[in-house]
């Protein structure tokens, strides 16, 4: 199944977290993934995460062409944070999941071939970024502040004003 979306997510850039679009496009092709949009090696490095994660939490990696656009494309982006929003894409593209998911949601995450989504590094868990900043990149992409965090973190956060804690068993 063909077809393309777009995850809402951050990048950090001094302090400050920034909304940046991964938009999914699944299309037919030669078999592989691009990600383009100023990615640096860890977020190139997300295609053989996603890709392990993606079929060892049960679900299918299409066999068609994935380009993934992270914009906009004059920020760098940087981590290992790209993972999830990448494979959710990837799912609600190919209608694995419900696009639903993606509603009032930014999604910040690393990945893991062997257990799914990470705790060491969720919406909140990246200790050198006030967790403020990441609400902030949320509510100015136009987006309630609701994010899913890995199920081994979600005792570990407080829940501010505003802010709708989650907890993701998905990947």
């Amino acid at each position: 199944m063909r077809g393309q979306c777009a995850v809402l997510s951050a990048t950090i850039r001094g302090v400050e977290a920034v909304p940046v679009f991964v938009e999914v496009t699944v299309s037919s092709g030669l078999p592989g993934m691009s990600i383009v949009g100023m990615p640096d090696a860890a977020v190139q490095e997300a295609r053989e995460r996603v890709r392990a994660s993606v079929r060892s939490s049960g679900f299918s990696m299409p066999q068609d062409r994935i380009v993934v656009n992270l914009a906009p494309s004059s920020l760098r982006k940087t981590g290992s944070g790209f993972d999830l929003p990448i494979a959710v894409g990837i799912l609600v593209s190919t209608g694995q999941i419900d696009a639903a998911v993606l509603q009032r949601r930014l999604f910040v995450g690393e990945l893991s071939p062997r257990q799914g989504s990470q705790a060491r590094c969720g919406y909140v868990g990246i200790r050198s970024v006030r967790p403020v900043s990441w609400l902030r990149a949320c509510l100015r992409a136009g987006q309630r502040a609701r994010a899913p965090l890995p199920i081994s973190s979600r005792r570990r956060y407080r829940i501010w004003e505003g802010f709708t804690q989650r907890s993701l068993s998905l990947i």
